[in-house]
């Protein structure tokens, strides 16, 4: 039995019987362009193909980006390391700037120093 077009012929015992989901007639379903293909001798060619076999060789290299500052690097790092015990990150931060830019620093700035001496570190 299949769904009845008029709702007053439709009973819920109908939900129970499996005919009653079954699809009715008219077009089929499209098969799947994989499908299509697999059965036609002159399918187009797969990307191996096109772009050679050996054509993928991992990531691509990294491009770089701006250079590092070496000398700058090597400042606060040598800086830091001979600072006495009883000064802070952020007090030779502070000192450090001033000599190297001949200006005071910013909390901005003051924050990224700190947080590229805590990567130079790491190294």
């Amino acid at each position: 039995m299949r769904q009845p077009k008029d709702p007053k012929d439709f009973r819920f015992a109908d939900l129970l019987d499996p005919a009653f989901y079954k699809r009715g007639p008219g077009r089929p379903r499209r098969p799947s362009w994989d499908d299509l293909w697999l059965f036609q001798k002159d399918r187009p060619p797969s990307w191996d193909d096109i772009y050679g076999a050996d054509a993928w060789c991992g990531p691509l290299p990294q491009r770089g980006g701006r250079p590092a500052q070496q000398e700058r690097n090597l400042s606060l790092l040598e800086g830091y390391r001979a600072r006495g015990k009883g000064v802070t990150m952020r007090a030779f931060v502070k000192k450090w700037f001033r000599q190297w830019y001949r200006r005071d620093a910013t909390p901005d700035e003051i924050k990224s120093v700190e947080r590229q001496i805590d990567r130079l570190l790491k190294k």
